[in-house]
């Protein structure tokens, strides 16, 4: 067996107990985007940023307490990591929204009016334009 030098096993440790707190906090902020989410799909998803963050051939700094503590406190990955957790924010807005609308046409077709009136003028534009352009395509399906 290999004896390990107290200096090292309090190293290890300080860094472990400083990646858990990261992860952690992190982990509550993704869960606060989407309440379904489970400790395991966050885990793998922390994983996944990592990996995309520094590159497939350097996944194995995964296992490296100090470099994972590196990364979740480095400002430029944060920014990376603020961006995922908006875009996981989003998609569970947009799912329950999709819920909502499939209950009734008519709600659907209500919520489409109200979001437009919200909107700024240039997206309506945008909406209307999507629309048409969705009608357009239909119609010469049905045609065919």
């Amino acid at each position: 067996k290999a004896v390990v030098s107290t200096q090292s096993t309090g190293e290890f440790f300080y860094w472990r107990v400083k990646r858990r707190v990261l992860e952690n906090d992190l982990e509550r902020r993704i869960k606060s985007a989407n309440k379904k989410l489970e400790h395991g799909q966050i885990q793998s998803m922390l994983r996944r940023w990592f990996i995309e963050a520094k590159g497939p051939v350097m996944n194995y700094l995964w296992d490296d307490n100090q470099a994972v503590v590196d990364w979740l406190t480095n400002a430029e990955e944060q920014e990376s990591v603020n961006e995922n957790i908006r875009i996981i924010e989003k998609d569970c807005l947009l799912s329950k929204i999709e819920r909502l609308a499939n209950g009734s046409e008519e709600i659907s077709f209500e919520a489409i009016v109200s979001l437009l009136h919200r909107m700024p003028p240039r997206q309506q534009e945008d909406v209307r334009k999507m629309l048409n352009s969705a009608a357009t395509s239909k119609s010469e399906e049905s045609t065919e």
